[in-house]
């Protein structure tokens, strides 16, 4: 009875290995699901090894299954396990470093920008970085952003001011390939990757920038309805009554604003749709979102026209009162063609 109950356990588990492996062929963002299951690949190939290794010692014509598994699945092993011999290890600690610059407060305070860039470059040179990767950084069309003894790859947005805001790499080590990728056109979501010659080796870096608030239906399916739901369950009492109103006191305040189409959102998940009546509803929301950040007010731009605002949901009135404030002054300021 044991082992007939054995013999059937194992016979479930090889079975159920199929869809764990078929799902690398589903892209997670189109099912994340397929996601979850792959990452389980590692221990499936551990158990159907196993499940041949005891059907071959019973002389069992099941042994067949797991065998067919195991070698068409032959493809997904070196993704899912290393094999490193000693003479395979570098010589020495590869030292990577990675940080969001936030553009070194570029949009904020020009003085500052150029002192945080000064800082900046001081403390690389007091570290010995192998390999640098920046998110958000800053360049400018006239003034290229360079680091002495560091060869460079980049990817990055154009902005209405002719600047360069994007994802940056840096190798003491010679990028022998590069390449990028834009999730949206002129994008702040994107890739980019490089290839750098170590010795004999080749190593690849991937440097990735994604707007963690940008929420898209087509994307995050059903992740949404969770979003919603820990919004919902993160509120406690207090706080009902200020998420109620925080609509209705940014539409009051917006309402004087010709390019605002529409203020919408869920709990403190907040969106001010921008469509002027002449000119790229792009362009304007690009502008008031500069002249916002120099006022010390930080948001991102989702689908081209949509500021997008996700304040903690312990924001205080008073906090919130002084964003709207800020919000209104640059909305005005990008209206009139002012900074």
């Amino acid at each position: 009875m044991f082992f007939r109950r054995l013999r059937l356990t194992i016979l479930v588990i090889t079975f159920l290995s199929i869809p764990v492996f078929c799902s690398v062929l589903i892209p997670p963002d189109e099912w994340y699901i397929a996601g979850i299951l792959s990452l389980t690949i590692p221990a499936f190939t551990l158990l159907i090894a196993g499940a041949l290794i005891y059907f071959i010692l019973c002389r069992s014509r099941w042994a067949i299954l797991p065998a067919i598994i195991l070698c068409s699945a032959l493809p997904l092993f070196s993704t899912s396990f290393s094999f490193i011999r000693d003479s395979q290890q570098f010589a020495a600690p590869l030292h990577v470093v990675t940080h969001n610059m936030n553009a070194l407060e570029f949009y904020i305070k020009r003085p500052k920008f150029d002192s945080n860039r000064q800082a900046f470059q001081t403390w690389i040179a007091k570290n010995n970085f192998d390999i640098i990767c920046l998110q958000e950084m800053i360049e400018g069309k006239k003034a290229p952003f360079l680091i002495p003894g560091y060869y460079k790859a980049s990817s990055s947005k154009h902005t209405n001011l002719g600047d360069h805001l994007g994802l940056f790499i840096f190798s003491r080590y010679p990028i022998i390939r590069s390449g990028k990728m834009e999730f949206a056109f002129n994008s702040y979501n994107r890739l980019m990757w490089v290839d750098v010659a170590m010795g004999k080796d080749t190593l690849r870096v991937i440097n990735v920038h994604l707007t963690s608030y940008d929420l898209r239906s087509y994307s995050i399916r059903g992740n949404l309805r969770k979003v919603r739901a820990a919004i919902r369950a993160d509120a406690g009492p207090a706080d009902a009554s200020l998420h109620s109103c925080v609509h209705r006191s940014l539409r009051e305040r917006l309402a004087a604003h010709p390019s605002v189409r529409e203020v919408r959102g869920l709990g403190l998940l907040l969106g001010v749709e921008i469509v002027p009546r002449e000119g790229s509803a792009s362009d304007l929301a690009e502008r008031i979102m500069y002249a916002a950040l120099r006022r010390g007010l930080s948001f991102k731009v989702s689908k081209g026209n949509v500021l997008t605002f996700a304040p903690p949901i312990n924001v205080s009135e008073q906090e919130l009162d002084l964003a709207w404030t800020t919000l209104d002054k640059a909305i005005g300021a990008a209206e009139r063609g002012e900074n």
